[in-house]
C-alpha cells in the first residue's frame, strides 16, 4: 500500500529492527500522523529512538482501519495488551492506557493554574534560549542580515550632521502647516480634458468616503514623493488616471518643494516600443498606462527599460529590453 493511501483513521505499528521493540498509535488520518513522525520532532521515548536508530531501522505497519473515530481508544487499547508495548523492555509506549487529547479543552481553573506556573517560571527568570550557543556561522549570518537596515556609525554620524533636529519654532510652525493641509479642498481633475470632475471637502473625506489611496492623493497634490530605493525625490502629478490639485480660495496652491533636484518618472512622456531585431519602431505610445492596459505588459518594467536600469534588492542592475521589445521615451 502506497502511504498517500493512508488517508484513514486507524492503528499503526512501529517496530525497531534493531531491538524488536514496538509501538502502538491511534490516528484520525495516519498518513498525517506518519509524516508528523518522519519530521523528527517529538522528544517522547518514541521519538528519540527515532532520532538515535533513523527512520528506515524502523517497519511500519497498519494494525486496522477504523472507520468509528469513537472505538479508537478501545482498538489502540486492544493492540497496546495484545504487544505489551508499555512494557519498557518491549515497547516506547509511556502509558499502559489508550487515548489521545482529541477535542480535550481545559476547563477555566487548569488554565487559571497554567498561568500563574507560566508566570512564575517568568518572574523567577525562567528562559529557555537564555543559555543557548550560537555558532559563529549564524552569528555571521544574522549580522549580515542586520547589516541591511541597520547604519553603519559612519552613515548614522553623517545623518545626525546633515539632519539637525528641528528646533520647537520649527515644529510648531510644521504642525500648524499640516492640520492647514488636511483641512484644503482637492480638486479631481480629469486628464484628457482638463476638466475639474469633482471637489473634495477635504483629504479625510477621500479617505472615507472613496475608492481612492488618500496616500496616493496627497503625493499627487504635493507633486512629488520620496523613493526609497532611488533615494531622491520624484516628481508625480496624477493618481488613478486624474489629476489632483489643493484649492483654497479658488486658488490652486502647491506646498514648498524640497531643494533638491527632483527626477521626472516619466509617467505621461511618450514611449517608443522597437524591435530588437531589425531597430525599427513598431508603435509609439502615449504612456506606460496605455501599453498596461492594451498589452498586459507591467509599465514598471517598461519604465525601467526606458531608464535604462531596475532595481533589484536595492541595487541598479541594467535593464536593456522587456518582453522581446526595447523601450524608450520619445523626447
Amino acid at each position: 500500500m502506497k502511504r498517500s493511501d493512508l488517508h484513514f483513521p486507524g492503528i499503526y505499528k512501529f517496530t525497531n529492527k534493531t531491538n524488536g521493540m514496538v509501538y502502538v498509535g491511534q490516528a484520525g488520518d495516519i498518513y498525517k500522523r506518519l509524516c508528523g513522525h518522519r519530521r523528527l520532532r517529538s522528544t517522547t521515548r518514541f521519538g528519540n529512538a527515532l532520532k538515535k536508530y533513523g527512520l528506515d531501522e524502523f517497519i511500519f505497519e497498519v494494525l486496522e482501519q477504523v472507520d468509528d473515530l469513537t472505538r479508537l481508544n478501545e482498538r489502540e487499547q486492544f493492540w497496546m495488551d495484545f504487544y505489551q508495548c508499555y512494557d519498557k523492555s518491549k515497547g516506547y509506549n509511556l502509558t499502559p492506557t489508550a487515548g489521545s487529547q482529541r477535542g480535550f479543552k481545559a476547563s477555566k481553573e487548569q488554565l487559571e493554574k497554567m498561568k500563574i506556573i507560566g508566570k512564575q517560571l517568568f518572574e523567577g527568570g525562567f528562559r529557555p534560549f537564555a543559555n543557548r550557543l550560537l555558532s559563529e556561522e549564524a552569528i555571521e549570518s544574522i549580522r549580515q542580515k542586520n547589516r541591511l537596515w541597520k547604519p553603519s556609525p559612519e552613515q548614522y554620524a553623517k545623518y545626525l550632521i546633515n539632519n539637525k533636529p528641528p528646533t520647537p519654532e520649527q515644529q510648531a510652525t510644521g504642525r500648524k502647516r499640516a492640520i492647514e493641509i488636511l483641512q484644503l479642498k482637492i480638486q479631481q481633475i480629469n486628464i484628457e480634458t482638463n476638466e475639474v470632475v469633482k471637489v473634495w471637502d477635504s483629504i479625510n473625506e477621500i479617505k472615507v468616503n472613496s475608492e481612492f489611496n488618500h496616500h496616493g492623493v496627497a503625493k499627487a497634490c504635493r507633486g512629488y514623493y520620496w523613493s526609497v530605493e532611488r533615494e531622491k525625490y520624484i516628481k508625480v502629478n496624477s493618481y488613478k488616471g486624474f489629476k489632483w490639485q489643493y484649492e483654497t480660495e479658488g486658488k490652486i496652491i502647491r506646498p514648498q518643494k524640497p531643494k533638491v533636484i527632483l527626477e521626472p518618472i516619466g509617467k505621461f512622456k511618450k514611449i517608443a516600443q522597437i524591435d530588437l531585431e531589425t531597430g525599427k519602431v513598431v508603435k509609439i505610445w502615449d504612456t506606460a498606462s496605455h501599453i498596461e492596459s492594451e498589452l498586459g505588459l507591467k509599465k514598471e518594467s517598461i519604465q525601467n527599460v526606458c531608464r535604462g536600469k531596475c532595481y533589484y534588492n536595492k541595487k541598479k542592475m541594467p535593464k536593456l529590453s522587456f518582453a522581446g521589445f526595447n523601450w524608450q521615451y520619445v523626447e
